[in-house]
C-alpha cells in the first residue's frame, strides 16, 4: 500500500484498535511518526489517554501469555504421548498467518 495513494490508510486500525501512528509511537520510530503525521495520520480515538492505551496493551500481554500457556500445555501433552501432531495442529490454529 502506498502511503500517498489514499489518505484514509493512515487512519486504518489493526485488530487491536491501533493505527499505524499508534504503533510507530509505541515503538519509538520517530522517522515513521513524522512521515505518518506529514500524511495526516492521527492516533486512534479509541485510546484517548495513556491509561486506556496501557490497559489495552496489558490485556494483549495477558492474552499472549494465555496463548503461550495453552501451547505449552499442548506441546507437553504431545511429548508425553509421543506425538507432536497435536501440538503442530495447535500452532497452525493459533498463528494461521505464518502460511505465507
Amino acid at each position: 500500500m502506498r502511503l500517498g495513494a489514499k489518505r484514509s490508510h493512515t487512519y486504518n486500525v489493526n485488530a487491536d484498535g491501533f493505527t499505524p501512528l499508534d504503533l510507530a509511537v509505541m515503538t519509538t520510530n520517530v522517522a515513521m511518526v513524522q512521515l505518518l503525521q506529514s500524511h495526516g495520520a492521527a492516533e486512534s480515538p479509541k485510546f484517548p489517554c495513556r491509561e486506556s492505551r496501557s490497559n489495552q496493551l496489558q490485556n494483549l500481554v495477558r492474552e499472549a501469555g494465555r496463548c503461550v500457556e495453552d501451547l505449552g500445555t499442548c506441546v507437553l501433552s504431545a511429548a508425553t504421548n509421543g506425538s507432536l501432531s497435536a501440538a503442530l495442529l495447535k500452532v497452525r490454529v493459533v498463528s494461521p498467518s505464518t502460511d505465507n
